[in-house]
């Protein structure tokens, strides 16, 4: 390069997403560089997810950084009736067709001794919707529940971590098998037929065991609050 004249050296930092699973990553967070990286020097944060306040996040960068800890889920479940927009893009290209995630019903209290029974009553009915989706094409998406309590479902009193927990069973649907707590299961055959938008109802019931929990449980009311998280797949076989 002769005297006076100046070159540009242009340098791209690619930030790559390992998949550490539903409880390392927050929904609807911008992972991001921040402001002041330089070329030796650079950090990432996470901010967005929707709270008054937010704290970043430190985010691992290439196993150099500082770990992130368990990240928490969506701060607060939907009103029933809202619609939880999920985008979703695939290798390289954006697909056109969207999810949209509702709670159509959400009763405030459910009968105990009706849940022991067996009876299995409804707490919830979802509603999954995919929209500008190609013609006779079924989709799907992996959901996973979680508890306020992480070591599993449990109803406490006055809904306090710290005071008396009763377990319980979540079931999705038909499912004869319970829902596993924070673990993924698929919800798929969303099928557009001759259209291009498909939705599909599915219903939430919770059964408790009549056990020495039950037994030994002092009186007052008990409560839990469940999150859900989505990860929308790709088009299924047509």
């Amino acid at each position: 390069m002769l005297p006076g004249q100046v070159d540009t050296l242009t340098t791209y930092i690619v930030m790559i997403a390992p998949d550490y699973g539903y409880d390392y990553y927050i929904p609807g967070v911008y992972y991001s560089l921040d402001e002041n990286s330089s070329i030796g020097s650079f950090g990432v944060s996470a901010d967005g997810q929707g709270q008054q306040e937010f704290e970043e996040i430190p985010v691992e960068v290439d196993g150099s950084g500082t770990a992130t800890p368990t990240a928490p889920f969506i701060p607060t479940a939907p009103v029933p009736g809202d619609e939880v927009e999920i985008p979703f893009e695939g290798d390289g290209f954006p697909f056109e067709h969207q999810y949209a995630f509702s709670i159509i019903s959400n009763p405030a209290s459910f009968d105990l001794q009706d849940a022991l029974l067996g009876n299995r009553p409804v707490i919830a009915t979802v509603e999954l919707q995919v929209t500008q989706a190609e013609q006779n094409t079924e989709y799907g998406v992996e959901i996973a529940f979680t508890s306020k309590n992480p070591n599993g479902f449990r109803l406490h009193l006055n809904g306090d971590l710290s005071l008396y927990g009763i377990p319980y069973q979540l079931f999705f649907g038909q499912d004869l098998q319970p829902i596993p707590h924070a673990q993924f299961i698929e919800w798929r055959n969303l099928l557009t037929n001759s259209s291009t938008f498909a939705s599909m109802e599915k219903t939430i019931t919770v059964s408790v065991n009549d056990g020495p929990e039950v037994g030994e449980a002092p009186q007052g009311q008990y409560s839990d609050t469940v999150t859900v998280n989505i990860i929308p797949l790709d088009t299924l076989t047509p």
